[in-house]
């Protein structure tokens, strides 16, 4: 899912939502009233959409990983961004499909894609802040990220775990490393 999907949903979600609160409120009330409590009830989905957002980029696991690792210039969260769910901490703890994350050779760039968010706090974790990346159950991919634990969807970042178990094998001496692998580093 991508930001643009997300806010299509949630704009159908509270189109929905207007119309049936809407008709139940103008069926007792008068239609009046029910247009102007669908129509606020609408606008309050997004409102409240914005304040956790917001809230969510400004306090806890995310506050920490944006002032140790500040958004690099000109990275582009643009049609290749996936929205994920991310785990901050323990792998419960998830902010469910409203994390934009794309990797790239260098960094993981993540920011909150939620609608009305603003630029959504994005950080950019370099790969050698990464002590470990571990595949887990059910296509999850664990990150230790000097002392955070994330946990994200394993296609995020299967480039970088599979640079990693490469660099694993070649070191044990089971294969020669790859020409590819060495360059990538």
């Amino acid at each position: 899912m991508t930001r643009r999907q997300l806010t299509m949903f949630l704009a159908t979600i509270s189109v929905m939502e207007a119309v049936i609160i809407g008709a139940i409120v103008g069926a007792t009330a008068g239609p009046t009233m029910g247009v102007l409590v669908g129509v606020g009830g609408a606008l309050f989905v997004w409102l409240i959409v914005g304040v956790v957002g917001r809230t969510i980029a400004r306090v806890g696991t995310w506050a920490t990983l944006a002032r140790r690792y500040p958004a690099i210039e000109g990275v582009g969260f643009d049609r290749g961004a996936r929205v994920i769910s991310l785990g901050l901490g323990r792998p419960w703890m998830r902010l469910n499909n409203c994390v934009e994350a794309v990797a790239d050779e260098s960094h993981l760039h993540m920011r909150i894609g939620l609608p009305g968010t603003g630029d959504g706090r994005p950080v950019s974790i370099p790969w050698e802040a990464v002590t470990s990346v571990e595949a887990s159950p059910m296509g999850q991919a664990r990150l230790d990220i000097e002392g955070v634990r994330l946990w994200m969807p394993r296609a995020v970042v299967a480039d970088e775990l599979a640079l990693r178990e490469a660099l694993t094998r070649s070191e044990a001496g089971d294969e020669p490393a790859d020409s590819e692998t060495e360059m990538a580093r």
